[in-house]
């Protein structure tokens, strides 16, 4: 008979326990959700993605291949931008 108690006893409270985790992920999800802020930041849509700006340099593949030092600089050409990136050569291993 005690062995059947024990038994009953372990079911109940294992139920007791996954009906409280249950409920208690519901409830923080619930409050989470509720009272989480809400960010809305505006884009800026006047500059397109691509779109050449006109008050940079524009600099020639024969100039961009004279930076190959670390005295000159490394320069990089990507796309339609040149890049200095001597810093990042400097503590690249």
């Amino acid at each position: 008979m005690r062995s059947r108690f024990t038994f009953l006893f372990r079911q109940k409270r294992k139920l007791q326990i996954i009906t409280t985790s249950l409920t208690g992920g519901l409830v923080a999800g619930y409050i989470f959700s509720k009272y989480k802020p809400i960010v809305h930041a505006e884009a800026d849509i006047s500059v397109k993605v691509g779109e050449r700006i006109s008050t940079l340099p524009t600099y020639s593949m024969t100039e961009v291949a004279k930076h190959t030092t670390a005295e000159k600089g490394y320069w990089l050409a990507y796309k339609d931008g040149v890049y200095d990136i001597t810093s990042y050569v400097e503590n690249h291993p």
